[in-house]
């Protein structure tokens, strides 16, 4: 088995063991439809923002998602924002390292967020720089996977350092974003978890 096809069974077994998880607890309609909702603005922000590289807005929706409702639904949203606007940007081999990476950060927004200062504007602010380094090595990893029987220790570390210092522009963006958009959506979301969950 080479190593890309070890670590795509690797990914969809994380992806998959999380979604039969969240699907054993049985979701209330009024649990999934913030989700929803948040997939779809994720989603279509990602298309309006597609013909401007590495600028788009689902890194930070992803963040609010996971603050704001908790690491499983950041999980979800990120996941799903991957899978959805894919499907109008094109899928390939590069899918489910998107997915998983925007899963993770959504998981680890909601960890932080449950911290003393955590779910701060400026925490997730801070935080959504880091982000976009996560999501580009996590993105990374199918070059190097997609590469494994000729890649050395070094060629894969100067392959994620060249991804960090190219996706310097969505560690921006995400920041800008968040600064933009984390404080009327905790606002709508919490009305929406008050009301309805």
């Amino acid at each position: 088995m080479n190593g890309y096809l070890a670590a795509v069974i690797s990914i969809i077994i994380i992806i998959a063991a999380f979604l039969a998880c969240f699907e054993l607890k049985k979701p209330s309609a009024a649990r999934l439809m913030p989700i929803v909702m948040l997939v779809v603005i994720g989603s279509v922000g990602r298309i309006i923002f597609a013909f401007i590289p590495q600028v788009q807005p689902v890194t930070a929706i992803v963040i609010i998602t996971g603050a704001c409702l908790g690491p499983a639904d950041g999980f979800m949203t990120g996941v799903l924002c991957a899978a959805v606007s894919n499907i109008a940007l094109g899928h390939g081999p590069w899918t489910p390292f998107q997915m998983l990476a925007w899963g993770v950060t959504g998981v680890l927004a909601g960890v932080i967020a449950k911290t003393k200062v955590g779910s701060s504007l400026a925490a997730m602010t801070v935080y959504s720089v880091f982000a976009g380094a996560i999501f580009s090595v996590i993105t990374d990893l199918y070059t190097v996977a997609s590469l494994f029987e000729t890649m050395t220790v070094s060629y894969a570390s100067t392959i994620i350092l060249t991804g960090l210092v190219f996706n310097i522009s969505h560690m921006i963006f995400n920041a800008v974003f968040i600064l933009i958009l984390y404080l009327p959506f905790r606002h709508m979301l919490k009305r929406v978890r008050k009301k309805y969950l």
